[in-house]
């Protein structure tokens, strides 16, 4: 990444959503259906090699959630 003085800076994301508790099904129509269950969120951002932040990403609203969505 390149700062607003031409520096150039490392900097390193990751970041992991882990699902828990039951898989709920919801079928919208013929063809169309919606899995999805709650999660949570955890990151650790570095920059420079230095850690920035770590831990928890969870915004209360709305609740971190894992969602496939699919049609035929």
């Amino acid at each position: 990444m390149r700062d607003n003085r031409g520096g150039l800076h490392t900097v390193s994301v990751d970041a992991r959503c882990t699902g828990s508790g039951p898989v709920v099904t919801t079928v919208n129509g013929p063809g169309s259906k919606r899995k999805e269950r709650a999660a949570t969120a955890t990151a650790t951002i570095a920059f420079d090699g230095n850690t920035f932040a770590d831990g928890a990403g969870n915004f209360p609203f709305p609740a971190p959630f894992i969602r496939v969505d699919t049609e035929r």
